[in-house]
């Protein structure tokens, strides 16, 4: 990572698309305890008193964050709009974004349907064009896209989801060439997230939220364009990634894990 650990603002709103999820959800409770001035979730379902959803959310609220939770789509242009129009009127004016919506299906490439493939490419791919639109002309600190390792490495059960978050890592790159803040996070499998036994026999291990969101404050201000964050067993995965061909993206690598640590945030 280039340059010193950035911060949320109190004056400030923060979008967190997919807001509802276990990892949206945990990235929520994250940002109220760096200071947010206001945490606007957007999620499919809304909170539809889910005991661990109104839980989290009374959490949030507990600590003196405000949240406003918004049961929408985003990527339908009537949700989005409802949701923009908070911004320097019901909320402070929004700084930054979390784009988190996801679907995750774990379907075999030869039983993939049409409308499968559809779902996992709307927040992914029209959802992004849609952010973009909405966000293009507003003064961010930041826009993190959630992507996937599964965009690196691929898989037989994961094609619909590599090839969604394919396109959002391509995306990052013209928004950064617009001179806009934006980096894309090939994350690896968080906990409490689905087909974490799947991943884990890949090589992907379950990172624990507090592990994981320890990079934070580098991704606000990071100059890159796309950064992979994962737990790797790479005896795990080398073997599993080259069982039909030699992959060059791993060739040089021996035995031995590559560990990297964040350095700490400064209060």
């Amino acid at each position: 990572f280039d340059g010193p650990p950035g911060g949320l603002r109190s004056d400030a709103s923060y979008l967190i698309t997919g807001g509802l999820g276990s990892v949206g959800l945990e990235v929520a409770k994250w940002a109220a305890k760096q200071g947010a001035g206001h945490l606007v979730l957007l999620g499919r379902s809304g909170a539809n008193n889910d005991p661990t959803r109104m839980r989290a959310l009374d959490d949030i609220r507990a600590s003196g964050t405000p949240v406003t939770v918004i049961s929408g789509d985003v990527a339908s242009a009537e949700d989005m709009q409802k949701v923009f129009a908070l911004f320097g009127s019901k909320c402070p004016e929004l700084r930054g974004v979390f784009h988190a919506a996801t679907v995750q299906t774990f379907v075999e490439l030869s039983k993939l349907s049409q409308n499968q493939i559809s779902e996992m490419l709307r927040p992914k791919v029209q959802g992004t064009y849609m952010l973009d639109e909405w966000t293009r002309n507003r003064n961010l600190d930041f826009f993190i896209a959630f992507s996937s390792t599964a965009s690196i490495t691929g898989s037989h059960r994961l094609a619909h989801y590599s090839a969604a978050n394919q396109f959002l890592d391509n995306f990052v790159y013209m928004r950064r060439a617009m001179g806009l803040p934006t980096v894309s996070v090939n994350w690896g499998a968080w906990e409490r997230t689905g087909g974490s036994s799947f991943l884990r026999q890949m090589g992907f291990l379950p990172m624990p939220s507090t592990k994981a969101l320890r990079w934070m404050p580098h991704l606000i201000t990071t100059s890159r364009a796309n950064i992979m964050i994962a737990d790797v067993n790479w005896k795990a995965l080398k073997p599993s990634y080259e069982a039909r061909r030699i992959r060059p993206m791993l060739g040089d690598l021996d035995d031995g894990a590559v560990v990297v640590h964040p350095a700490p945030a400064t209060q």
